[in-house]
């Protein structure tokens, strides 16, 4: 899904896989609305709803030729709908170093 917004192209990338590469940082390859590929990558966390820009692979600016927007992707993560015992533990010893509020419910 794509809305045109001036010459930037405002793109929803369905980005399903491991929710860890979202956590650790990854590399995506997509396929603009022209057919060529674009490189997503981050080596930050990205969240549910986050926005990535990538200057200059918007709409071409009508008579100059030269300039593009700018192509916005937001993030759509599937997490999964289940683990297994080990899975959560594993999740568990992973993050409780990290400094993660709980939510009010879980406290």
């Amino acid at each position: 899904m794509a809305r045109l917004l001036s010459f930037d192209v405002h793109s929803v990338s369905h980005a399903h896989g491991c929710v860890a590469l979202f956590l650790a940082g990854f590399e995506r390859v997509i396929k603009h609305l022209d057919g060529h590929e674009v490189l997503l990558s981050s080596t930050h966390i990205i969240k549910p709803g986050d926005w990535h820009k990538i200057p200059n692979e918007g709409m071409p600016v009508h008579g100059q030729d030269d300039k593009r927007g700018d192509l916005w992707v937001q993030y759509t993560i599937a997490f999964p709908e289940s683990l297994t015992a080990e899975q959560q533990e594993q999740a568990r010893k992973l993050l409780s170093g990290t400094n993660m509020p709980l939510p009010a419910q879980a406290q």
